[in-house]
């Protein structure tokens, strides 16, 4: 199976348990639910989107590289989990792994932006709002 499918499909399990959610709270913040940040990255319209980010967030070149660094680097560690069906891998210690890769890229992005962290929150919330 292709890494990056393995990608599309951990992120799509996590969206269902979160989606409830989503379709009945318009202001739903997933960013310490799942793994954002490597989904943002991955968008097809990702030009448009970052650019309207780095606009609406104030991020510096620098920062936005980061961003996407660190984007990539979530999406490396998701990969490396183990999703083969085995009776040995439970849910919740999955789950348990996920999060804590969700709380590494939240400590990161929150190095990387330091002031512009809220207002980028906001902006991510708005955006999966829309998108969700």
């Amino acid at each position: 199976m292709p890494t990056w499918f393995k990608f599309i499909v951990i992120f799509n399990l996590m969206l269902g348990a979160s989606s409830a959610n989503a379709s009945t709270n318009t202001s739903y913040d997933p960013w310490m639910d799942k793994p954002v940040l490597g989904y943002l990255y991955s968008q097809p319209n990702l030009p448009a989107m970052e650019k309207d980010m780095a606009r609406q967030v104030h991020l510096s070149s620098q920062q936005r590289r980061a961003l996407a660094g660190i984007a990539t680097a979530e999406q490396q560690e998701l990969r490396q989990l183990d999703t083969r069906p085995s009776s040995k891998v439970r849910a919740d210690v999955f789950n348990k792994k996920v999060l804590a890769i969700a709380r590494h890229t939240d400590s990161q992005v929150r190095k990387t932006l330091g002031g512009q962290y809220t207002p980028f929150r906001g902006w991510l919330r708005s955006w999966w709002n829309r998108h969700s």
